[in-house]
């Protein structure tokens, strides 16, 4: 079943047959994303049995969720929709409608990490680009770990805001979130999605260092990777409309500081690509 994870994943072109013109290109972000994240956590799920729980943090339109359910994984996932992620609803009933899946293995929930409170725990837990919009990061990392069987670990990635750039807007950092929308106010407004001042305020520009000592504070053991920023590197290899989204500047930066990761302090990592294990 892990196996073949990658090689099955559903053709965009198949994926997008039927689909309104005007959420095409906000589809073709989501689709590009749900196949990167399944890069990012396939080695993650060829340890896991076809009956272990596994949840995901955010699943966005459900594309991925959905994915890992038709090929026989137990998946739950939540998703709240919250600011500046207003055409969600169209784009997960279009994925709803592909996948046709029953309740079988695949529950799904409109919440929040904060909110959700299971009867169930969970084998595997994941999080893509999700928790730097959590609006309370330390709450977030206490609901994860609790919601974890005994042997079972998370895996949370996300922007590293330690690092002086914001990957939404493409934008450097100016000391301060609130010097940052001085400096580009007008960028940030005109921002073409479809809420940008709603994504603005959603971001809560989490970093590696501010994690550690939230991890520190409440004793939950965890580690923190390369991998996800080696991988989201090598997408500059190939992907043309991930190159459109981020810009020729970030090409320049990224194929240069390729070289220098793995003499970066944890810190500089432009990945938080963080790793909760649950021993007892």
């Amino acid at each position: 079943m892990h196996r073949n994870l990658l090689s099955d994943f559903p053709t965009f072109k198949h994926m997008a047959k039927g689909l309104d013109f005007k959420l095409l290109k906000d589809f073709t972000t989501y689709y590009e994303e749900s196949r990167f994240g399944l890069e990012l956590i396939i080695e993650d799920l060829a340890s896991m049995t076809e009956n272990a729980n596994i949840l995901e943090i955010g699943s966005g339109i459900g594309l991925l969720s959905q994915y890992l359910a038709s090929k026989g994984f137990q998946v739950t996932s939540i998703e709240p929709s919250g600011q500046g992620f207003g055409m969600m609803s169209n784009l997960q009933e279009h994925v709803n409608k592909y996948f046709g899946l029953t309740n079988l293995n695949f529950i799904h929930h409109h919440s929040t990490i904060e909110e959700f409170n299971p009867n169930s725990k969970y084998g595997y837990i994941f999080s893509i680009n999700v928790f730097e919009h959590i609006k309370d990061p330390l709450h977030g990392l206490r609901k994860t770990q609790s919601l974890l069987g005994v042997g079972g670990f998370a895996r949370i990635i996300t922007p590293n805001y330690g690092v002086p750039y914001e990957p939404h807007f493409h934008i450097p950092i100016f000391f301060s979130k609130k010097l940052t929308f001085v400096v580009f106010r007008s960028r940030i407004k005109n921002f073409k999605c479809f809420d940008p001042i709603g994504l603005w305020d959603s971001l809560n520009w989490i970093s590696i260092s501010k994690i550690k000592r939230m991890l520190i504070s409440e004793s939950i053991p965890g580690s923190f990777s390369l991998r996800a920023t080696q991988l989201y590197f090598q997408r500059f290899e190939g992907e043309n409309q991930f190159l459109a989204r981020k810009g020729r500047f970030f090409k320049f930066i990224a194929i240069n500081l390729k070289f220098l990761l793995r003499y970066l302090p944890q810190g500089l990592f432009p990945i938080l690509d963080l790793t909760i294990r649950k021993s007892s």
